[in-house]
């Protein structure tokens, strides 16, 4: 019963979402939503007074996403700042005759900061200057911690078993 117990509880400690949950570390992050008529999200995501201007998140990301015309680029159509797991586009612009939009993330306190054209500085209020977000389109460096982690555990399990 005591090797079973060790065996669960090494599989739930390699597991990523297990892991993930465990550490999971709280930052800030900017939540807001603006146009062109209330550009307070964009132009000062600090000072929007529609709820809260930022709430913690345990999320992976902090997220700018933002949408011009394509015809009349520079003028916001919405900004939407926020806490995800993800974006439904990797870091960069996206254009198409009708719209083109920018997807951001970064993973600092307060770092969804900047006009969402182009990425942010990492830091709250635009300081930082090293740039700690990088979102590598098909690595999920957690799901290969925890690959790790379990190959390693299971190699203690078995070493264990052998005594």
């Amino acid at each position: 019963m005591q090797r079973l117990t060790l065996l669960v509880v090494a599989l739930m400690a390699a597991s990523p979402a297990w892991a993930d949950n465990l550490g999971a570390s709280v930052k800030n992050c900017y939540t807001c939503v603006g146009n062109a008529d209330d550009r307070t999200c964009e132009k000062a995501p600090e000072k929007v007074t529609s709820g809260a201007p930022y709430l913690p998140c345990k999320r992976k990301y902090c997220t700018i996403t933002r949408q011009e015309y394509t015809d009349n680029p520079g003028v916001v159509v919405q900004i939407t700042r926020g806490c995800e797991n993800s974006l439904p586009h990797a870091d960069g612009k996206e254009v198409n005759d009708e719209f083109t939009m920018y997807y951001w993330t970064c993973t600092s306190d307060l770092c969804n900061t900047g006009d969402g054209t182009k990425a942010p500085n990492g830091g709250g209020g635009g300081g930082g200057g090293g740039l700690p977000y990088v979102l590598v389109e098909g690595y999920d460096g957690a799901a290969a911690t925890g690959a790790a982690a379990t190959v390693t555990g299971l190699m203690l399990l078995l070493l264990h078993q052998l005594q």
